[in-house]
């Protein structure tokens, strides 16, 4: 299955998206790859953050860069995550007729959906003083999340519950259930903010 995907560190440029199979592109690529444990303790802990704009998502977010990272004493940072769902022409109510006709219309609703995600994830880590890097995948976050973590070094993952009724959880899944059962590194859920 073919991904587009791009990545950019909110420090440089952002790059154009590029159309891929691979791992994402990032300006500052580490050498080594495997998940977490793959280099030194004094590099400080690397935590993925799963982020989909959600009030979740944003929870989350703020509980791992206010908890959790702490770049003064460790030089931990946060991997900004989101993984946009594809545009498939056969089972997407989003693709038009030209997507379908046309196989480059839907390339280019990708790209323009992947580097808007990314422009949201660099104003996001804006926000705060830990480093972060943004990273914009093409897929299901159920399948892309470990995927990254194989590849990359990640220590933790963090994510927003949505706080689905058991009906919707039983029909649609749950992302954070799914990475707990999953990931090869410890996953936190963070509940939904207090109404």
């Amino acid at each position: 299955m073919e991904r587009s995907s791009a990545a950019a560190s909110a420090a440089t440029e952002t790059e154009p998206a590029q159309s891929q199979k691979e791992e994402p592109q990032t300006s500052g690529e580490r050498e080594e790859s495997g998940g977490g444990s793959a280099r030194a303790a004094a590099d400080g802990r690397r935590i993925l953050c799963a982020y989909d704009g959600s009030k979740g998502a944003r929870a989350a977010f703020e509980f791992a860069s206010e908890r959790l990272a702490c770049p003064s004493e460790r030089s931990d940072s946060i991997v900004l995550y989101e993984a946009v769902e594809s545009i498939s022409p056969a089972t997407s109510f989003m693709a038009t007729e030209s997507m379908i006709t046309k196989p480059e219309s839907l390339q280019r609703e990708e790209t323009r959906r992947i580097n808007q995600s990314l422009q949201g994830l660099q104003e996001l880590a804006m926000s705060t003083k830990v480093p972060c890097e943004p990273v914009v995948m093409m897929g299901d976050a159920r399948e892309a999340i470990p995927e990254y973590i194989a590849k990359h070094p990640v220590d933790l993952v963090v994510v927003g519950s949505r706080g689905m009724s058991a009906i919707k959880r039983f029909f649609l899944g749950s992302v954070s259930t799914f990475l707990v059962q999953h990931c090869t590194v410890p996953v936190v859920v963070v509940p939904p903010p207090a109404k």
